[in-house]
């Protein structure tokens, strides 16, 4: 008994219960795979890298030519005769407030900013408007003017404090003639922009502007994990950047290729361009609403 005993234990394995090694052809199967990866990891990396070069020049040379191009078709708009008021012209206040409102002047005690007024009875208080007239550039200036007995009875500079001989108004637009885009706007430059307008631009839209390199990592992020609950593209957490490429060079359609495309052109666009350029683009391209038929792009055609 005990003889048979020690012989049996003796012919038990040293293997742990439940665990076996794998067969030889196992062994051989998984080699062979894993050497067949490598090889097609070898052949097809060049043309996967050639292929995300070709993409990324590709998406270079667009930003480039569009942006560096004649950015936008403008239509050719058609005006009245300019406006040319002096002491002694035969006006009076309600006449004159008619002009203001038909050059969309607004009523407001805010002179930050053209194109705007306030009137006390026979008194107006108003900041012009910069205009290219045929012979010269008219700058905007702050002006008050005075009516007497249906006439002009004074007009004032009032930032140089000394009295105008005559100011030229702006003509009235009398209509447009569009390219194939409906699309207006009058272009401005950044300093034009009242800083106002571009804290409320910070504040609402990219509080980070000045600090990231045309994408926001934690606004992606955010918007990823919301896009992955909903099931589908719910949220951008796009940068000012990035929204001006979806509105200059893409469409506004909710797809994940689109937003791929919508980072690496941002991230082109920073790298080429500095983050006054593109916050001047910005501010002439944003899409603000539509009037009518032809669609309203941009701070200066909106204010």
């Amino acid at each position: 008994m005990n003889s048979s005993h020690k012989a049996k234990r003796r012919g038990k394995s040293n293997q742990p219960i439940g665990k076996s090694e794998p067969t030889p052809f196992l062994k051989s199967a998984i080699h062979e795979m894993i050497a067949w990866l490598g090889q097609a990891t070898f052949y097809l990396a060049p043309f996967v890298i050639a292929i995300i070069v070709s993409y990324l020049a590709y998406q270079d040379f667009t930003v480039r030519k569009l942006f560096e191009g004649k950015r936008w078709a403008l239509p050719a708009r058609v005006y009245a005769n300019p406006t040319e008021i002096f002491t002694g012209a035969h006006w009076d206040p309600d006449q004159f407030e008619w002009l203001l409102i038909q050059l969309r002047y607004r009523e407001n005690s805010d002179f930050s900013s053209p194109g705007v007024y306030s009137r006390k009875g026979n008194e107006f208080i108003f900041r012009t408007r910069e205009f290219n007239f045929w012979d010269q550039i008219e700058p905007s200036k702050y002006l008050r003017i005075r009516f007497s007995e249906r006439q002009v009875g004074s007009l004032m500079n009032i930032e140089q404090n000394k009295s105008e001989a005559l100011i030229r108004l702006e003509p009235v637009q009398i209509g447009s003639f569009y390219p194939a885009l409906k699309e207006d706007r009058i272009l401005i430059k950044l300093n034009q922009a009242p800083d106002l307008l571009l804290k409320a631009l910070f504040a609402i839209e990219d509080r980070n502007y000045y600090e990231h390199f045309g994408v926001s990592i934690r606004g992606m992020a955010r918007a990823t994990w919301a896009n992955l609950r909903a099931g589908g593209i719910v949220q951008g957490g796009s940068t000012l950047t990035q929204q001006l490429v979806k509105n200059f060079f893409l469409t506004s359609e909710r797809t994940w290729w689109r937003k791929i495309n919508e980072i690496v052109m941002a991230l082109i666009l920073e790298a080429r361009y500095s983050k006054e350029e593109i916050l001047e683009a910005y501010l002439n391209e944003i899409y603000l609403g539509q009037d009518g038929a032809r669609a309203i792009h941009g701070f200066g055609l909106a204010s």
